[in-house]
């Protein structure tokens, strides 16, 4: 429930036609001294960010927390205040928790219109790993050994630049049947058969290679070779592996993990799914 001087505060906001609540400097230093030990750019309770406006904002695991313009319908009023069923109250217990006048100022910035500067917007990513980086174009490097062997397709180029910075010279390409060994061991997670190996010395197809690519990731090993990765990253097992190890009746998620992969699931689906 709002506090008297809250109405009151509304009221006068509303007389004069802006507020005088300012992020930066009214908000701002309530977030930091009592959320951002566990709302940090680091450490994200809850997948909510409060170290900037924007991951205020943005909300967390459990959805929007900030309605602009009506903090009567922002789940973050009732968390502050304890009246929300799926959150504890905040802060935690053994901190202090805000006082009302505090919360207050929360809930005129709300009322009007939740503002931040656009400096607080951008959630950056502080990282040095690769996939954080920004996108770059690489032209092909120079190679002096640039055979048809060494080079079939432009990502040979950069393994054969770096072969020859080291003074390293590429091997010769493999036989036949070393390769659809290689092949079917990397995609189906298994050896070829007799059959197949000489089939695919006879074949003499100039896209023999390309077409059991194709004929191994269509095999249903395929989905059991790569869904064993996913599998083992969400602790499946068919038993308990505790005391007795009795056994569990899961594998109908196995299956679906594999059947999602053989028909090339999409990975956004692949995992709502599952949620």
């Amino acid at each position: 429930m709002q506090s008297l001087s809250h109405i009151l505060s509304w009221l006068v906001i509303g007389i004069a036609g802006e507020s005088t609540i300012d992020f930066s400097s009214d908000i701002k230093p309530i977030l930091t001294a009592n959320c951002i030990q566990c709302h940090d750019e680091k450490k994200h309770e809850s997948g909510l960010r409060l170290d900037l406006g924007g991951g205020l904002l943005a909300g967390g695991d459990g959805g929007s927390i900030v309605v602009p313009g009506n903090s009567r319908e922002s789940r973050l009023l009732n968390i502050l205040h304890g009246a929300d069923q799926a959150t504890e109250k905040m802060p935690p217990e053994g901190r202090p928790p805000l006082s009302e006048q505090q919360i207050d100022a929360i809930a005129l910035w709300i009322d009007a219109g939740a503002l931040i500067p656009d400096s607080e917007r951008t959630l950056t990513a502080n990282s040095d790993h690769w996939s954080f980086q920004p996108l770059k174009h690489f032209s092909h490097p120079e190679v002096a050994h640039a055979t048809s062997i060494a080079i079939s397709n432009p990502i040979d180029r950069f393994v054969l630049a770096r072969l020859e910075s080291d003074g390293i010279a590429p091997s010769v390409q493999a036989e036949l049947s070393t390769l659809i060994r290689r092949l079917s061991l990397d995609l189906r997670g298994v050896t070829p058969t007799p059959e197949e190996v000489i089939a695919f010395e006879q074949d003499g197809s100039p896209v023999g290679y390309e077409q059991l690519v194709d004929r191994y990731l269509a095999s249903p090993e395929y989905g059991e070779r790569w869904g064993r990765h996913w599998l083992d990253l969400a602790r499946y097992a068919d038993s308990n592996g505790f005391t007795r190890d009795f056994e569990r009746q899961v594998w109908k998620y196995r299956d679906w993990v594999i059947q999602a992969i053989n028909e090339g699931m999409p990975f956004d689906q692949f995992t709502v799914e599952q949620l």
